[in-house]
């Protein structure tokens, strides 16, 4: 398919609300960014069933498609989430051209922000957090939280502001 073809069609995709289109985010932090936006399916079981990608494949599976598929999960979470925040939450995701990702990215009205990064695991590592402590000492004061969601019960702290949280925390009251 030619390129506006595919763009027709992800427009047409995204109005009928069957995928959205994270922007990359920047502000000018001082490096290369990749500003290709990050795609999301709205319906993370739409997706596992079209893929007859069922919960023991799920729990098996060690494949990107089982990180990528809990990825989009939680970030359709927060999206749902934010629809309804008394304060106004914009989702970008970062991408450096070093090959850096924060897969989700939280900023309030006010510049502050606060990065996410799935894991696909019942543990956070340390190194799990290199791409929000990186994120963190580009922006200082405006950096307000980093965390790691993971499929393990256990809340950790791994440092000033960032947190290792259990996927549960997304329906838990603050």
């Amino acid at each position: 398919m030619s390129r506006p073809t595919v763009q027709r069609y992800l427009t047409l995709l995204t109005q009928l609300f069957l995928l959205i289109r994270a922007r990359a985010w920047s502000r000018n932090i001082g490096q290369r960014l990749i500003k290709a936006p990050k795609v999301w399916l709205p319906d993370t079981g739409l997706a596992c069933h079209l893929l007859d990608y069922r919960q023991t494949r799920f729990e098996q599976d060690e494949t990107a498609l089982a990180g990528s598929l809990f990825e989009n999960f939680v970030a359709m979470e927060l999206v749902k989430q934010a629809a309804w925040a008394e304060t106004n939450v914009r989702i970008h995701h970062l991408r450096t051209a070093g090959g850096r990702e924060v897969d989700i990215v939280l900023e309030r009205g006010d510049g502050s922000v606060c990065g996410i990064e799935v894991k696909l695991g019942a543990t956070a590592r340390s190194r799990d957090f290199a791409a929000l402590r990186h994120l963190q000492g580009k922006l200082g004061k405006r950096f307000k939280a980093g965390a790691v969601v993971h499929t393990g019960s256990e809340t950790l702290r791994f440092g000033p502001g960032l947190w290792a949280l259990p996927v549960s925390t997304l329906w838990t009251p603050s």
